[in-house]
């Protein structure tokens, strides 16, 4: 999970060679599209069709979908199916994100990877 920086967008920008890019699970396929026309790097693009995107409190973002989702259960560990798996035709990705004013998402970290600064307050460790 790294949306394209924007140095490297700019980079592939002046060697013309344009760049689209999404953002999907093998759970629920692609949710997200970004054309290459579109220069809101650090942007993985609009929601598709037939998806449905919210949050929960901590950030983290829900999928929801129209049609039936790829997979329906994982071969896993105790409580990871009912963690993802949160309701008929909706997953818990593990990442967190946001929504801006022109639908947007943007892609801020992993759930997993949440830690408390000294403060106590959340910070979302990035790795790229």
């Amino acid at each position: 999970m790294a949306p394209i920086r924007r140095d490297i967008g700019k980079f592939f920008e002046r060697m013309q060679l344009p760049l689209c890019e999404s953002y999907g699970m093998v759970e629920t396929g692609s949710i997200t599209f970004r054309p290459a026309a579109s220069k809101e790097y650090g942007s993985v693009g609009h929601v598709l069709k037939g998806i449905q995107l919210s949050f929960q409190d901590d950030g983290e973002i829900l999928v929801h979908r129209d049609t039936p989702l790829t997979l329906r259960y994982f071969q896993c560990g105790a409580g990871e199916n009912e963690r993802t798996f949160v309701a008929p035709g909706t997953i818990a990705t593990g990442d967190v994100g946001r929504l801006d004013d022109r639908g947007n998402l943007f892609l801020l970290g992993r759930k997993k990877g949440t830690d408390y600064n000294s403060g106590r307050a959340k910070r979302f460790i990035r790795k790229s």
